[in-house]
């Protein structure tokens, strides 16, 4: 079921232009976060694997991805999917990283 998450997000991405070339950081805006709740944003790559998780607290209306997984280490080259979660709703965006 996890994969077939991931391609729908990459498939029919709402509230994004396009996988663009990374430039040192990826950031996905939206609605403010309501009061007593928390939205999770998931950073995965294209095999399903989760490189990242953050807890975005109420009033946020951003997240900006570094590029990096948990640990602080920078990913390798790929395409990634952001993912925002609160309530049931997603909003997916996707970030291609190439280094030269």
């Amino acid at each position: 079921m996890k994969t077939l998450k991931l391609w729908i997000a990459f498939f029919f991405l709402i509230g994004c232009d396009s996988a663009e070339t990374f430039s040192g950081s990826e950031e996905v805006t939206f609605s403010p976060v309501p009061s007593g709740k928390h939205a999770i944003a998931e950073v995965e790559n294209t095999y399903g694997s989760m490189v990242r998780s953050d807890t975005l607290f109420p009033g946020t209306t951003r997240y900006t991805w570094d590029g990096k997984d948990e640990s602080g280490i920078e990913v390798s080259n790929g395409l990634y999917i952001l993912t925002i979660s609160l309530d049931g709703k997603e909003l997916a965006s996707t970030a291609a990283i190439i280094k030269r």
